[in-house]
């Protein structure tokens, strides 16, 4: 299969970034489609009103909420700090836990399996990015994590990652209810571990966004871990979530 994506600026050259990987990864069963413009969250809302136009059905896709509003973006960019120690100490456990193993911990080669890992715990949907500016961002730190091939430069880039998949994924269950997805073979490995919690979740009388992102937050140091390890190895450190 051809592999048209090469690697991130070799020498430091911020290119631009493409708004979605359909355009540069090879198509595996039909995973990314292309669509005439990037999507929004609004205009993920909308095509989710589309698509349910009784009322019934329309209650099902998105909480009875007034705050549409929510700061992704802003929440992102300001959970990167706020989760710095967590998902460092879950890193230096797992690397702990490798060289107790005997295994080498090669920092090139890790930092080439985060997209595919970030990818994988993203819905079918969002392969094109609801959030084109912290994809730019996270773009980049994977690709000077694959460059320098250091801790700092891959720790970096995990907590990137992890923020990444925990805005998309809050903002995924936000606008759609469980029973709308439970049984998709393409949505999040992340949220079916989840599904149990989430349905209780929408089961609350007036769930906001920010609570569907308070939720995801609750996940952080175990996604963290899932960025890093893949799904199969590192769910074991995705723990309960108390609501």
């Amino acid at each position: 299969m051809l592999y048209i994506l090469q690697r991130l600026s070799r020498k430091k050259v911020r290119y631009r970034v493409r708004k979605t990987l359909a355009n540069a990864r090879p198509r595996v069963k039909g995973r990314f489609v292309k669509t005439d413009q990037p999507l929004t969250a609004a205009a993920v809302e909308e095509m989710e009103k589309a698509r349910t136009p009784s009322s019934k059905a329309k209650s099902a896709t998105k909480p009875n909420t007034s705050d549409n509003d929510f700061d992704y973006v802003g929440a992102y960019y300001s959970g990167e700090d706020s989760v710095r120690d967590d998902v460092q100490d879950m890193l230096r456990l797992i690397v702990a836990s490798k060289r107790e193993q005997g295994e080498d911990v090669n920092w090139e080669e890790w930092a080439s399996q985060l997209e595919h890992s970030i990818l994988s715990l993203l819905p079918s949907q969002y392969v094109e990015s609801p959030f084109p500016e912290v994809f730019s961002d996270v773009a980049n730190t994977l690709g000077d994590a694959e460059e320098d091939c250091s801790m700092e430069t891959f720790v970096r880039a995990v907590r990137a990652g992890t923020m990444y998949v925990t805005i998309c994924l809050s903002l995924y269950i936000s606008l759609r209810h469980p029973s709308m997805w439970e049984h998709d073979d393409d949505v999040s490995p992340v949220l079916q571990h989840y599904l149990p919690e989430i349905k209780q979740l929408w089961a609350q009388r007036r769930m906001k966004k920010n609570q569907t992102f308070e939720f995801m937050e609750g996940a952080i140091p175990g996604i963290a871990a899932v960025v890093c390890l893949g799904y199969a190895d590192g769910k074991r450190h995705l723990k309960p979530i108390i609501l």
